[in-house]
């Protein structure tokens, strides 16, 4: 199964069962990671970079698409961009995404996403489910970073 959205000329699919990588400055288990974004919804909770693109406003895009289909529950997915792969998994409410390069494949991304989501949790439990944008950046994104 493979859906897509055009945005700037640019394609977005998704798709069941892709693999991911290319090279950045940050590597976690031999997977390098652009990008990883904490979110509820399409609030932005805590994000950390470590390249330069349009990563940000690309996730948006993302973050509203993939919280719109009117899906509730928890799942895993991911969504090719270009020659990036953005990873998700959505807990209780709170969406948890990382954007890697076509080489990662899944199992290492999903990792790292298991292991970010478990130490929010237990830093933040409920209090991410009322948290304004941004709140968590500050002691979150640290933690982001060592992940990586």
């Amino acid at each position: 199964m493979t859906s897509s959205i055009d945005r700037d000329d640019s394609k977005i699919e998704e798709e069941d069962d892709v693999t991911a990588s290319q090279r950045s400055p940050l590597v976690k288990n031999g997977m390098e990671v652009y990008y990883v974004v904490i979110s509820r919804r399409d609030v932005v909770l805590c994000e950390y970079t470590s390249k330069s693109g349009n990563f940000e406003q690309v996730s948006r895009v993302l973050l509203r698409r993939i919280n719109e289909d009117g899906k509730a529950g928890n799942r895993l997915a991911q969504l090719t961009y270009d020659n990036y792969i953005f990873h998700y998994s959505i807990l209780e409410g709170i969406t948890y995404m990382i954007l890697t390069d076509e080489n990662a494949g899944n199992r290492r991304p999903f990792t790292f996403l298991n292991e970010v989501s478990d130490k929010f949790i237990t830093t933040y439990g409920a209090r991410a489910h009322d948290a304004i944008a941004y709140e968590f950046n500050a002691d979150f994104a640290p933690v982001l970073r060592q992940k990586n």
